[in-house]
């Protein structure tokens, strides 16, 4: 993984896409297949944030190898799909799902492939 050439701007961008208010994913005793499903759901809507459960935080961390991690963030693709990030902050876990341009500026700013 390289490391992204302007830190400045990509602290920005990063701050500007973990702002938002997180939507609710409830009920939290969902299974994981339940909760993989709502949360799908809820981004195709483009809500923005969606506040999940630490197993799901886990299922896409481990399910493909991330695009880009650095820390307790992760970017997921399956293809040549836009990315979901993922992050954890304290105890809770967050997810969103990029536009087309939001992706290409993310691989822009850290290197990340689009490809595996």
């Amino acid at each position: 993984m390289k490391q992204q050439s302007n830190p400045q701007s990509f602290r920005e961008f990063m701050s500007e896409l973990m702002s938002d208010e997180p939507e609710e994913l409830p009920p939290w005793d969902l299974s994981l297949d339940e909760m993989i499903q709502l949360m799908n759901q809820m981004m195709n809507q483009e809500v923005g944030v969606v506040r999940i459960n630490e197993e799901t935080w886990w299922w896409f961390l481990e399910v493909l190898p991330p695009r880009w991690m650095s820390g307790s963030a992760f970017a997921f693709c399956e293809g040549y799909d836009r990315f979901r990030l993922f992050w954890q902050r304290s105890d809770q876990y967050f997810a969103r799902q990029l536009t087309e341009e939001q992706t290409v500026t993310f691989c822009q700013l850290t290197g990340a492939s689009r490809w595996n």
